[in-house]
């Protein structure tokens, strides 16, 4: 379920708003590649900097997850660490197409 951030808290959307923010959503091509620089403001703008700290800095990642952290230039959507990190995240296939296109923008 998605919201309206008001300054009175959250309002869910209503099923009609839900159903058009769909059909908009279908129609925006979703970016393929986006810098790492781009995906990192987007993670910060939608409030998963600390979560993302927390899953980078954990000893238990592996050697990939840890050259993708450090070394990747560009977050590219299919990537299976991304994906995998997403994952961890509770990041869903929705709020995903979301941050890539918002990273597009940055």
């Amino acid at each position: 379920m998605r919201f309206h951030a008001t300054d009175k808290g959250e309002i869910p959307f209503t099923p009609e708003e839900e159903a058009e923010f769909e059909t908009e959503l279908q129609s925006i091509k979703i970016p393929e590649v986006v810098t790492a620089l781009q995906g990192l403001l987007a993670i910060d703008q939608a409030g998963l900097s600390k979560a993302y700290e927390s899953w980078a800095s954990d000893p238990a990642r592996t050697f990939t997850e840890k050259a993708f952290i450090h070394k990747a230039q560009n977050w590219r959507y299919d990537d299976d660490v991304l994906n995998a990190g997403c994952a961890e995240l509770g990041i869903s296939e929705d709020q995903k197409k979301q941050l890539f296109i918002l990273a597009a923008s940055l």
